[in-house]
């Protein structure tokens, strides 16, 4: 098969989503598939062999003219090469098949207003997204995309993502499969590294670290998971340590600690390099989000064996609820509901028998399981009528 993907300032090195669309690229032509990577300025595909690179001219604009010149030049060269079955991770021009790793544009929107505890606040934020020439350029082309008289098959992460689709755009069920991450090698933790970890951060052996990793503090929930350690009774307060990485300032969700009397919880590490070491030293994650397609992070922490905290936001809660590894709320804003699942993980007992069943849960996906299923997506997606650019 001859596949191409639309991947505009992709970089492996930056994990997450476009580490994983490299891989499925080099799994793709490892598996004899011809692979070409469509990219824009920015982009890094590091070693890709047996990948072809192909670099769209896109003139030095602003931001959002940039985007509209990408889906040109793809367009362009798409329509030279009508053989390819054509693959966009995010908002684009006719495309075969859509597989958005950011999820629905149309459900992100309506979490980052969720996202904050003063709805005036959130109101600000979605006029403030509103104005923004290059959201706008992604809400026009995604309800484009989707509303076009031959819309692409879709490919979503999780059966969140599905169902924000067909909520937002009335799109096809039958038209959708849900393919979500692969589960990484186990990486039990280690006692060594969690003592020598726990000694670094300054926290002592006996206390109860929940870990919160995120790029974007607000929306991956962390007012909210203020909200409820402030909401908790003071022994159990007392007992818990919230480790929290990323390169977000934390001055902010320290103001909000501070004044529900629960700041001295909150340990602010910055970026690290790697998250093993981390869930080496911690006792469960703490993820509470407003909006993820599916969380790298949680797939991540239950292969360390950790139990995991969440919100039905959050496409990874599918998997911690299959395999009855921690604790799933339906609204990461309702403090009293995730305080009242805090106080389960900080309880021994029930969080040892949710760290059994992340020990011992069954792999969602294998690594090739997906590859194999991503093909048999591709050949399904192909095999009627195609994207208008191919009519």
């Amino acid at each position: 098969m001859n596949i191409a993907f639309l991947a505009d300032a992709v970089d492996p090195a930056r994990g997450g989503a476009d580490r994983c669309i490299v891989e499925d690229a080099r799994g793709l032509a490892g598996a004899g598939h011809r692979v070409s990577v469509l990219t824009g300025p920015g982009a890094d595909l590091g070693a890709a062999s047996l990948v072809e690179e192909v670099r769209i001219r896109v003139p030095r604009f602003a931001r959002e003219r940039r985007v509209a010149a990408f889906a040109e030049g793809t367009g362009a060269w798409l329509n030279a090469h009508r053989e390819a079955v054509s693959v966009s991770f995010a908002p684009s021009g006719p495309v075969d098949v859509h597989f958005p790793h950011g999820g629905c544009w149309k459900a992100w929107r309506e979490a980052e207003e969720r996202s904050f505890l003063d709805p005036e606040a959130g109101r600000r934020r979605g006029r403030q997204i509103d104005g923004n020439a290059r959201q706008m350029l992604f809400r026009g082309m995604e309800e484009r995309l989707m509303r076009s008289e031959k819309p692409p098959f879709l490919i979503a992460l999780s059966g969140r993502v599905r169902d924000d689709f067909v909520r937002s755009y009335g799109i096809d069920p039958v038209r959708c499969e849900v393919l979500p991450n692969a589960l990484g090698a186990r990486s039990p933790a280690s006692d060594g590294v969690r003592a020598e970890v726990r000694a670094r951060w300054g926290v002592p052996s006996d206390a109860v670290i929940g870990f919160f990793a995120a790029h974007n503090f607000r929306l991956k929930g962390l007012s909210a998971l203020v909200q409820a350690v402030g909401a908790l009774p003071e022994p159990a307060r007392d007992a818990l340590t919230i480790a929290v990485a990323g390169k977000d300032s934390g001055v902010p969700f320290l103001r909000e600690a501070r004044a529900l009397r629960c700041d001295h919880v909150f340990r602010f590490l910055g970026a690290l390099p790697s998250l093993h070491g981390a869930f080496a030293a911690s006792d469960f994650l703490a993820q509470p989000t407003f909006y993820d397609p599916y969380s790298l992070t949680t797939l991540e922490a239950l292969a360390a064996g950790l139990p995991v905290v969440t919100s039905r936001a959050n496409g990874a809660s599918e998997a911690v609820l299959a395999a009855g590894a921690g604790w799933v709320v339906d609204d990461a804003g309702a403090a009293d509901a995730l305080a009242t699942v805090l106080g389960q993980a900080i309880d021994p007992a029930a969080r040892s028998r949710a760290a059994a069943a992340a020990r011992s849960a069954p792999t969602p996906i294998t690594p090739k399981d997906r590859l194999d299923r991503l093909v048999s997506i591709l050949e399904r997606a192909t095999s009627g009528p195609r994207s208008t650019r191919c009519s």
